[in-house]
């Protein structure tokens, strides 16, 4: 018994002398009263206690769920694609601890051990979480039952206990799946997608993409892990003005629209400011009350277009400064003509966003 105390104060439970079964029964037998989200070490299954023990990533604070994968956008893609790392019957990056994180500070995907076909199911869990996190925050979270899953069936609709999105029970979907939409070994992963309409027209929740074929998924989206902001399903290409389509969404109001063949051909400034337009005319009245003095736009090359005085779309009597795409209102406005900053300590700031966001990460819990 003296040994045993001593062994248990030299190595604690979780260590790697000492590896538990999983974090939640890491977190359960532990002595520690509080224990912190980060990496611990335990063992591959409870039938093969001599197997070797593996570090995982903890999330303690919410009760002791097990990191099994976790997808990256902007990975590297001269190590590995997220194809092979799925279809793969073995791990990736399993011992490297940089990669055992909730951050892409890490620029590649994760997979260990538990997320094999087989060790799935004798880990044993009863549920399921993907977490997309943005800085190390979650923005968005769901939550399936895992009871008598495979890693291959989990991820379905009719397993989802919990969801962001209001929507998502009643409206139906065409893929709701981990290996998703394929093109031969590019795809559109961990996709929940409600319609396909010639791109411009696709509507969905969540997706992993690396196909590179609608403008959505090209350029600085290729590669990235993209859901719908707010409660319900988005259009895919309302990330921004694009040169087919605008989109933005206010206190889950949301409106787009199609250029016209004439606006099409202008450029992307054009286009950006004509957005921002479009963005007052349906929600200044709401959101500021018609008093508006800055506007805050999210394309740099808008911005600096309208400060050279360009008139490439009509937005006199608006200030575009910064580079967020932000409105700020303000109670009494005087000295607009000037230019001049207004005390604006008894104003307000209402936020027009768009309604399709890209995660830092993706990542896979199991308890």
């Amino acid at each position: 018994m003296v040994g045993l105390i001593r062994l248990k104060k030299l190595y604690p439970y979780g260590t790697e002398n000492h590896p538990g079964l999983s974090c939640k029964d890491i977190r359960d037998k532990s002595t520690e009263e509080h224990l912190s989200d980060g990496v611990y070490s335990w063992l591959r299954h409870e039938e093969s206690p001599t197997s070797t023990s593996f570090p995982v990533y903890c999330d303690m604070t919410s009760g002791g769920w097990t990191l099994v994968m976790k997808v990256v956008s902007y990975a590297d893609q001269g190590t590995i694609n997220f194809y092979d790392v799925l279809h793969s019957s073995w791990s990736f990056q399993e011992y490297n601890m940089e990669a055992l994180s909730i951050t892409n500070q890490y620029k590649g995907h994760y997979k260990n051990r538990v997320y094999l076909d087989g060790d799935w199911e004798y880990f044993n869990a009863s549920q399921a979480r993907v977490s997309l996190y943005e800085s190390g925050n979650v923005v968005k979270e769901l939550v399936f039952d895992a009871t008598d899953s495979k890693h291959s069936d989990w991820f379905q609709k009719s397993r989802l206990k919990s969801s962001p999105w209001n929507d998502i029970r009643s409206e139906p979907q065409n893929y709701f799946s981990v290996p998703g939409y394929c093109s031969g070994s590019v795809c559109r992963f961990f996709y929940i997608n409600r319609n396909f309409g010639d791109c411009h027209g696709d509507f969905g929740w969540l997706m992993y993409t690396d196909i590179q074929h609608c403008i959505f998924e090209l350029g600085q989206r290729v590669f990235t892990v993209q859901y719908s902001k707010f409660q319900k399903k988005a259009k895919f290409e309302d990330y921004d003005a694009s040169h087919t389509s605008w989109g933005v969404t206010f206190e889950n109001q949301s409106t787009n629209g199609e250029w016209s063949m004439e606006e099409r051909k202008q450029p992307i400034d054009w286009l950006e400011l004509k957005t921002v337009l479009l963005e007052l005319q349906s929600f200044l009245s709401s959101a500021c009350g018609g008093n508006v003095i800055k506007v805050f736009c999210d394309n740099s090359t808008a911005v600096a277009s309208e400060k050279s005085g360009s008139d490439s779309a009509d937005v006199k009597g608006y200030f575009i400064v910064g580079e967020w795409n932000e409105i700020l209102c303000v109670k009494t406005v005087k000295n607009i003509s000037t230019g001049k900053e207004l005390n604006t300590s008894h104003g307000t700031k209402e936020h027009v966003e768009y309604q399709v966001g890209i995660a830092d990460v993706l990542a896979v819990f199991l308890k």
